[in-house]
């Protein structure tokens, strides 16, 4: 698992301190509901629903990646929005076949100084 930001910025600012939020890149924001956010000015939200065709936000028309959040005071059309998560990395497998190196078991000579090793 890797932490990582996910930035967004306003697409519409609504009634006091709720605004629409475009996050890039678009993801499945449903996943993400009641999940923490922040501006770069430092007010506080969350995330309180996805936009749907029936609502009021009609013009936006389901697109991913907008979200209604909702902040502790009204935000600026400049600010930008970053949300923390996790997302699942593949970690890439690294093979290296060392035994072409190694001597053959015959030619080991222990050394006195260190304990002798029994194969």
């Amino acid at each position: 698992m890797k932490e990582s930001n996910l930035k967004g910025i306003p697409y519409k600012n609504l009634k006091g301190r709720t605004a629409l939020i475009k996050f890039t890149p678009d993801i499945e924001v449903a996943k993400y509901k009641a999940a923490p956010i922040r501006t770069s000015s430092g007010i506080r939200g969350q995330i309180d629903e996805v936009c749907d065709k029936n609502k009021i936000f009609s013009s936006v028309a389901k697109r991913e990646g907008i979200a209604k959040c909702t902040f502790e005071k009204g935000i600026c059309m400049s600010d930008i929005v970053f949300m923390r998560m996790l997302r699942q990395v593949e970690v890439p497998r690294f093979y290296s076949p060392f035994s072409a190196a190694l001597e053959p078991r015959d030619c080991i000579v222990p050394d006195n100084n260190k304990e002798k090793v029994i194969f």
